[in-house]
């Protein structure tokens, strides 16, 4: 777990878009099929259990996106 959470591309939860350590505090962490996946907050979870793979693939394209990046 804790290299996803080095290797993490997003700094913004993945359903909200708030920043992740802001205002909401510390992010929660979530475990889905392996993947880990950041929150601001709890309330997030359920909205992403409604529509998990429309969430997945945000953090894949991002994960693409940074590893295109010089």
């Amino acid at each position: 777990l804790k290299a996803q959470v080095d290797r993490y591309p997003l700094t913004t939860c993945v359903v909200s878009g708030d920043k992740l350590g802001g205002e909401m505090g510390k992010p929660i962490d979530y475990v889905y099929k392996g993947q880990l996946v950041r929150f601001c907050c709890k309330a997030c979870i359920k909205d992403f259990k409604k529509d998990p793979d429309r969430y997945l693939n945000k953090i894949k394209e991002a994960e693409m996106t940074k590893a295109a990046a010089p």
